[in-house]
């Protein structure tokens, strides 16, 4: 990402651990700001050879620390995420492959979520993975990344969600 300008000029900008950036601004009770930013970004979507994704007991301990915990949006100790998680991949073990249950929970994931592009509008709501399950038929593409990360967590696959906005 190439950052051509950006107005107002925040108070400071870091890259936070993940690689994001990020722009502070100080802003009073109630007060709105607007943000332009004018840039270049490459996207592209490198090519993953799930094959070698080895077992869950390869999986390091750091990443099972930062990327399997419940977050806003990814409840992952929810009844029915449990439930669907064991419906879905019985009987994980230390020597189960991660790409097979990764793939697994992905096709439930689009079994599960219809999209609706009616919802598509410039003020939508994040439903999250609970409520996207609880709304099936009203999913767009947040929810089902939502899901399939929260299905992931939960089955013990840390996960990360990556995303951008153009």
């Amino acid at each position: 990402f190439v950052l051509d300008q950006i107005t107002p000029l925040p108070l400071k900008t870091e890259v936070d651990g993940d690689g994001n950036n990020l722009a502070t601004y100080s802003l009073g009770a109630g007060q709105i700001l607007t943000v332009q930013v004018k840039g270049r970004a490459k996207v592209f979507n490198p090519t993953r050879d799930l094959t070698n994704s080895g077992t869950f007991s390869e999986i390091p301990q750091s990443l099972k620390e930062k990327y399997l915990l419940p977050q806003k949006y990814w409840e992952v100790e929810d009844t029915f995420i449990k439930k669907t998680v064991e419906e879905t991949t019985q009987n994980i073990t230390k020597d189960s492959q991660v790409e097979n249950v990764a793939q697994k929970l992905f096709q439930k994931t689009v079994s599960l979520l219809s999209y609706n592009t009616a919802r598509i509008t410039p003020n939508l709501t994040r439903l999250g993975a609970k409520e996207a399950l609880l709304n099936s038929n009203n999913a767009v593409c947040m929810e089902f990344a939502d899901l399939y990360l929260t299905l992931l967590r939960r089955a013990g696959i840390p996960a990360q969600l990556i995303e951008g906005y153009a």
